[in-house]
C-alpha cells in the first residue's frame, strides 16, 4: 500500500522482506537498490529485540538471537551500503541504540550489551567515515509510553523516567 501511495506521488519505492542477519539476502537487496536507484543515501539501522530473562536463566541461543538481531544485522546492512557511500563521498547512517546501552537500567544483559555495542560501533564508524563525508549517528531513545512502557510496573517506569533527559516516557505521536 505504501509503495502504491508513493508511486502516485512520483516516488520510486523498492521493498523486500529481508532477514537482516542474512548476509547474502541483505547484500542482494542493496545491489538491486544500487542498480535500480543509483545507491543508498541514508541507512537507518533500527532492528532490535529483547527477551525478559536474567542471565542465570539465559541460554546461548537466547544470547545469540539478541546479538544477531541487534548487532550483526547492523554490521551486515552497513557493510552492504558503505562502499557505495564512499564512492559517492556522501551518505548518512543512523543507528538506533537505546538508553539501556548507556545507563544502568534493569534490562536483560544481552539487550544492554548489544545496544552498548551499537553505540561503540557508531562512534568508531563515525570517525572512520568522516573523511569520506559520511555522517554516522546513533540515537538512543528511551522508553515509549505505548510500547514496552505500558507493561511496566509503576516502580520500573519511575526508574526509567528518572534516567530520561525529558523526565517522562516518550510518545509515538
Amino acid at each position: 500500500d505504501l509503495a502504491a501511495e508513493l508511486a502516485t506521488a512520483g516516488v520510486t519505492c523498492l521493498y523486500r522482506k529481508v532477514n537482516g542477519t542474512d548476509w547474502q539476502a541483505t547484500h542482494d537487496f542493496v545491489a538491486d537498490v544500487e542498480k535500480q536507484l543509483g545507491g543508498v543515501d541514508v541507512l537507518v539501522n533500527a532492528a532490535g529485540i529483547t527477551q525478559v530473562m536474567p542471565l542465570a536463566l539465559m541460554e546461548l541461543e537466547d544470547w545469540d538471537l539478541v546479538i544477531q538481531t541487534n548487532l550483526r544485522s547492523l554490521f551486515i546492512a552497513t557493510k552492504a551500503v558503505v562502499r557505495g557511500m564512499i564512492r559517492r563521498k556522501s551518505g548518512r547512517i543512523i543507528n538506533v541504540g537505546s538508553m539501556a546501552g548507556e545507563r544502568i537500567l534493569d534490562v536483560p544483559v544481552h539487550y544492554a550489551a548489544s545496544k552498548a555495542a551499537v553505540a561503540g560501533f557508531s562512534k568508531a564508524l563515525s570517525k572512520e567515515l568522516a573523511r569520506h563525508k559520511i555522517v554516522v549517528n546513533c540515537v538512543a531513545p528511551g522508553l515509549l509510553d505505548d510500547g514496552v512502557g505500558k507493561n511496566l510496573s509503576p516502580e520500573k517506569l519511575a526508574d526509567y523516567v528518572s534516567h530520561s533527559n525529558a523526565g517522562r516516557p516518550g510518545t509515538s505521536a
